[in-house]
């Protein structure tokens, strides 16, 4: 069968089909196996119950520089506060669990009705 024929029975993309067809291929039944559950590193949070906490304190006074807190912003936060370095997507992820969520207006249109 030709990959996006596989691609359209299995439901997933012809690019997906063809890395695992290159894992089959190179390591056998062995390589379509599902290989998250070997390595759990997702689940590990970064920051504990109470560093949690801390966080939340701090982000309720308005960030040094002014403005509104970002991914970036607490991600300078936590790396300053407890030494892990963080990427800002996951930065923004504890800043919505923790209740916050964008405080920005979304754009207008130029040629709308409501200025």
């Amino acid at each position: 069968m030709k990959v996006e024929q596989v691609a359209s029975i299995t439901g997933l993309s012809a690019d997906w089909v063809r890395k695992i067809a290159r894992r089959y291929n190179t390591t056998g039944p062995e390589g379509i196996v599902d290989g998250h559950q070997k390595s759990p590193g997702g689940k590990h949070k970064a920051l504990t119950t109470g560093q949690l906490e801390e966080l939340f304190e701090k982000l309720k006074l308005p960030p040094e520089d002014g403005g509104l807190w970002s991914g970036p912003k607490v991600g300078e936060l936590i790396k300053q506060q407890f030494g892990i370095s963080i990427h800002r997507a996951t930065a923004w992820k504890y800043l919505k669990h923790l209740g916050f969520s964008l405080q920005a207006p979304r754009p207008l249109h130029e040629r709308s009705a409501t200025k």
